[in-house]
């Protein structure tokens, strides 16, 4: 298994908490393939998002995608970033939260 990733979303500079339930998901599913677990962030000035949290919820990566053309959410650039990415790496899965407010 390559790797999974999950997608990552911070929400006011933190990620709520179906992010790290959907890491410790993707965390054992990578260890029945013996596959790693990558947390996915795009957006648009992140430096000021703490991304540790992500290391010490499961993700053995984190790659994040920091590009003004992300600073406002849309579907579509959102979508062609991942896309590109994802095309780059081929992840076996990546998994995704429902919408909603994230809690």
């Amino acid at each position: 298994m390559a790797g999974i990733w999950v997608y990552a979303e911070p929400k006011d500079g933190s990620f709520p908490r179906v992010t790290f339930e959907m890491l410790a998901a993707a965390r054992s599913m990578a260890a029945e393939g013996d596959g790693s677990v990558t947390a996915v962030v795009l957006g648009s000035g992140l430096a000021d998002v703490s991304l540790d949290c992500l290391a010490h919820a499961g993700a053995d990566a984190i790659a994040v995608l920091d590009d003004a053309a992300l600073a406002t959410y849309t579907t579509d650039a959102y979508a062609s970033a991942l896309q590109a990415l994802a095309e780059q790496q081929r992840p076996d899965a990546v998994l995704f939260a429902e919408g909603g407010d994230g809690t």
